[in-house]
């Protein structure tokens, strides 16, 4: 709708259900309606499923609003079914670019998540028309990622492309190989097919509570779900690699082996989960999970948050229990490998100087690759053979957020084929023998 020479209301554009800007527009008891996009023409119609039912459309030119009626036989009126605009924040662009009107907030206008307003001052002035702005600006040309936003009405398409032939992995590659791709999604979310990709900034964006649309919004890599994702990946891996190899662990106790069978079949999805976990709450709680995930490496000070002193030795796992608990070895099983496994790869890769080939199969996300190789240099720290090699986990949580020079790691443990080992000077001070003690008692007689 246009108000003299100025958009004053859009619907969104048709993404197989509907309007993405009118999610009430529904199946209902009253009309069918259809949208036609057959390559000669693009038209929306509608056909009345109660044929003696009379209904109009008007447009109101004293409330700038769309109307329809129903005739009512009965009281011999005309009655108001439906309306657009329909709230305040169906004004179009009320919050400028990247900005985000939700009808419950307060202001309506909020900056969507990882993104700031350009001007605060006039932002908290209530003047949102200067939008927001990424917290960390793009760099296309050491990679981007996307960042997944659900519930938005699509933005304003008049900078935008369409095919119905790609899928959206397709959709993905296209908008990531254009450096002027700000948005992706899929053109059709009723099939899951086709793509739309946007261009510039992305305007008139408004949340709905029913979240049925997709899109996702280019970041600078450090934004995106990968980099976490990937290093959440091998921390989770090598754990699993520790919990089976660890020589001098203590026996577990059951409830120990029920979260290890559990971790074995619900590892892909609990690794998802905490990457969404860690996402929200950003690098203050890494420290912790980390923590979690690695309860068997030195802690400084070998204390943890209460102050108690706990066990901080790994269980030993019978053959028996493992055989049981992974169906004897079964691949659709699997909680981690040993020195032929990914390890063994890690290791040869990296002194082969060819790392980044370990991330051929991540799916789905762009990496920074400069980060990619400090994840796997810290996770082969992490399995040193001996204890005082590895990093702390506060070391640990210093040295995903940092970008000091790290130290680089020497044959990791249990690692076939190793010779002996050769102690480091942090642990040269440290006996590798120990002495069994034995006390008798010698009987006299009286």
């Amino acid at each position: 709708m246009w108000k003299g020479s100025k958009k004053y209301y859009r619907s969104g554009p048709w993404n197989g259900l509907g309007f993405s800007g009118a999610p009430e527009l529904r199946a209902n008891p009253v009309f069918n309606f259809y949208f036609v996009d057959d390559g000669e023409e693009v038209y929306y119609t509608y056909d009345l499923k109660n044929k003696p039912l009379f209904t109009r459309i008007v447009m109101n030119q004293t409330t700038y609003s769309r109307q329809r009626y129903t005739w009512n036989e009965i009281s011999q009126i005309w009655v108001l079914y439906a309306t657009v605009p329909k709230d305040y924040c169906d004004t179009y662009n009320l919050c400028g670019a990247h900005g985000n009107c939700i009808n419950s907030q307060s202001p309506v206008c909020q900056c969507l998540e990882k993104f700031t307003p350009k001007s605060p001052e006039s932002w908290n002035s209530m003047d949102w028309s200067q939008g927001c702005v990424r917290n960390k600006p793009l760099d296309c040309k050491k990679g981007d990622g996307f960042v997944k936003y659900v519930g938005l009405k699509l933005p304003d398409a008049t900078n935008s492309w369409v095919s119905k032939t790609m899928n959206l992995k397709e959709c993905r590659s296209e908008c990531l190989q254009n450096c002027s791709c700000m948005a992706y999604t899929a053109a059709n979310i009723k099939e899951g097919s086709g793509c739309a990709i946007w261009f510039g900034d992305l305007i008139d964006i408004r949340q709905f509570p029913v979240a049925e649309q997709e899109i996702y919004i280019r970041m600078n890599a450090s934004e995106s779900t990968s980099l976490i994702f990937f290093a959440v990946l091998y921390l989770y891996f090598f754990r699993s690699f520790f919990l089976i190899n660890h020589q001098e662990a203590k026996a577990a106790s059951k409830k120990t082996m029920a979260v290890g069978i559990a971790l074995s079949i619900f590892l892909v999805c609990g690794m998802l989960l905490v990457a969404h976990y860690m996402l929200k709450r950003k690098a203050k709680l890494i420290g912790k999970f980390i923590m979690t995930a690695f309860k068997g490496n030195k802690v400084e000070n070998n204390q943890i948050d209460s102050g108690e002193k706990e066990d901080l030795e790994l269980p030993l796992f019978q053959f028996t229990t493992i055989a049981k608990a992974t169906n004897d070895f079964s691949f659709n099983n699997k909680i981690g490998e040993g020195g032929f496994g990914p390890v063994y790869k890690a290791w040869r890769l990296w002194k082969d100087g060819k790392p980044l080939e370990l991330i051929e199969a991540l799916p789905g996300e762009t990496c920074n690759l400069s980060e990619v190789t400090r994840c796997i240099n810290i996770s082969l720290l992490c399995v040193q053979q001996h204890p005082d090699d590895r990093p702390s986990m506060s070391t640990v949580v210093w040295m995903l957020g940092g970008e000091n020079t790290l130290p680089q790691p020497k044959e990791p443990g249990f690692f076939k084929g190793s010779g002996p080992y050769e102690p480091s000077s942090s642990s040269s001070n440290i006996e590798l023998s120990s002495a069994n003690e034995i006390t008798t008692s010698l009987m006299y007689p009286r």
